[in-house]
C-alpha cells in the first residue's frame, strides 16, 4: 500500500511514494486584498511561482503589467484575479486573488456662506461624515480647531476650506466650503445698477435725499428714473453693509446734434476739450465731468459760452460731461 504525504511549500508539492520524491509545481497569487477606490496595490506571493517561471494574469486592463510575477491592480470595482504561472517544463498552474474595492464614506464642508467682516462661524455638515471619521482642515489658523468636524471659522477675507476625512476603512475624501465676508458692492450700466452679491435682501438708497430708502427698490437691479446719487443696503442673515454711493449721469441723455444744448470736441481728445453753450447766458454755469464708475472728476464754473477745458490730469479712458442738465460721453485718448 503507498502512502502519500503532502508537504506544501510556496512553490511545490513534494509527494512521497514508497521513497521516491515527485515536485508537484503550484502558483501563488497571494492573499486578499482590501484598497480604497482610486488606490492600487500589488498582487501576487513571495514568490508567485518557482524562479524563471512565465506568468498571464487576467483583468489586464486593470493591471500596470499583466505578464509580471507582482504586478500592480488599480481595479475601480471589487476583483478577482487568476495568475497562470508556467515553468521551464511546460507545466502550469493557477490562482486566484479577490482585490475589494471600498468606495470612501461621502464628506460634507457645508454650504457657502456670507458673513460680516469679524464673526464667527461654524463649519461642516450635519453631520460632516460618518460616525468613526477622522478630519483634517486647511487653513488652520482660522480655525479653532482643524481636526474637528465642525470647527468654528474666523476668516480675515474670503477664504475657501478643504475638509480631507478619513473613514473607518482608512479611505479618505474631500469637499470645500467658501466663506465669503460680505462686501457690500455695486456696479453701473448707464442708468442701471446692480448690487454685486447675489441671493441677499436689498434696499437702494437716494444718497442725494438724505440716505432715504426708495420705495419699492427691494430687487439686486435698480434703474435709476433720475440722475442722482444711489447706493445698496445689502442683508445677508443677521449681516448689514451698505455700498459707496454711485452717481448716475446718464438719465435723458441724448447725444443727437439737433436736440444738443452743447457741443464739445474734439472728441475723442488728448486732454483738451473745448465747450460751447449752444445759447447764450448770463449766470454761470456748473460743469461737472465724471469716470465710467460715478466718480466726479473734474468741476468747473463756466461763464461765457464758449471755454476751453484743461484736462492734462484725467488718465486715457472713457468719461461723462454733465453741463446745463444734460450729459455727453467723450474719450481722452493720449498718445
Amino acid at each position: 500500500m503507498k502512502t502519500l504525504v503532502k508537504i506544501i511549500t510556496p512553490v511545490f508539492v513534494l509527494l512521497l511514494f514508497s521513497g521516491r520524491v515527485e515536485a508537484q509545481f503550484i502558483a501563488d497569487a497571494g492573499p486578499d486584498k482590501v484598497i480604497c477606490l482610486g488606490d492600487s496595490v500589488e498582487l501576487g506571493g513571495s514568490p508567485t511561482g518557482p524562479s524563471g517561471a512565465s506568468f498571464q494574469w487576467n483583468n489586464s486592463t486593470t493591471l500596470d503589467t499583466a505578464t509580471l510575477s507582482n504586478p500592480i491592480a488599480f481595479p475601480t470595482v471589487s476583483t478577482v484575479y487568476t495568475v497562470t504561472a508556467t515553468d521551464n517544463n511546460g507545466r502550469s498552474a493557477t490562482d486566484q486573488v479577490s482585490v475589494m474595492v471600498t468606495i470612501p464614506d461621502t464628506v460634507n464642508a457645508g454650504r457657502d456662506t456670507i458673513i460680516c467682516k469679524g464673526d464667527t462661524i461654524q463649519i461642516g455638515g450635519s453631520p460632516t461624515a460618518p460616525a468613526g471619521a477622522s478630519f483634517s482642515w486647511n487653513n488652520k489658523s482660522s480655525l479653532d480647531f482643524d481636526t474637528l468636524a465642525n470647527p468654528k471659522a474666523f476668516p480675515s477675507s474670503t477664504t475657501t476650506y478643504i475638509v480631507t476625512m478619513t473613514d473607518q476603512n482608512g479611505c479618505t475624501n474631500t469637499d470645500t466650503i467658501t466663506v465669503s465676508l460680505l462686501d457690500a458692492t455695486a456696479s453701473e450700466n448707464g442708468s442701471i445698477l446692480t448690487a454685486d452679491v447675489i441671493g441677499a435682501t436689498y434696499q437702494w438708497i437716494d444718497c442725494n435725499g438724505g440716505d432715504t430708502a426708495i420705495t419699492g427698490a427691494t430687487e439686486q437691479t435698480y434703474t435709476a428714473i433720475s440722475n442722482g446719487s444711489y447706493a445698496v443696503e445689502i442683508t445677508v442673515g443677521n449681516c448689514i453693509d451698505t455700498s459707496d454711493c454711485i452717481s448716475v449721469i446718464s438719465v435723458g441723455l441724448n447725444e443727437t446734434k439737433e436736440e444738443s444744448v452743447f457741443d464739445l470736441y474734439p472728441n475723442p481728445s488728448s486732454g483738451e476739450l473745448i465747450i460751447k453753450s449752444k445759447s447764450p447766458f448770463t449766470v454761470a454755469k456748473s460743469l461737472y465731468i465724471y469716470s465710467v464708475d460715478g466718480k466726479l472728476v473734474y468741476q468747473k464754473e463756466l461763464i461765457n459760452t464758449s471755454s476751453i477745458l484743461n484736462l492734462d490730469k484725467l488718465n486715457s479712458g472713457i468719461y461723462y460731461i454733465y453741463y446745463q442738465n444734460q450729459a455727453k460721453k467723450f474719450v481722452i485718448n493720449r498718445p
